[in-house]
């Protein structure tokens, strides 16, 4: 790896800490909020750093959402979808 294109690319040490400081959130919801499970509704409390589709329910251990995210209103979706047949 040649230096001169590292540092001009912001990819040293201080440089990276720097954009994780400064620069804004890219991905995810923010810290706040809940994991929802799809399978029997349990709700808890979104972990920061910590995606909910890693998060296992506690109830029945399906796959969590993030509520209010798209992948959650697109599931609350097709549900009134099904309903309203």
């Amino acid at each position: 790896m040649r230096m001169g294109v590292s540092r001009q690319a912001g990819f040293t040490e201080e440089g990276i800490e720097e954009r994780i400081m400064t620069e804004p959130n890219r991905g995810g919801s923010g810290s706040g909020g809940h994991c929802i499970c799809l399978k029997c509704s349990t709700k808890v409390v979104h972990q920061p750093g910590v995606p909910c589709k890693t998060t296992k329910c506690p109830a029945c251990g399906a796959t969590m959402l993030r509520e209010g995210s798209a992948h959650h209103q697109a599931f609350l979706e097709r549900q009134e979808a099904k309903e309203g047949r």
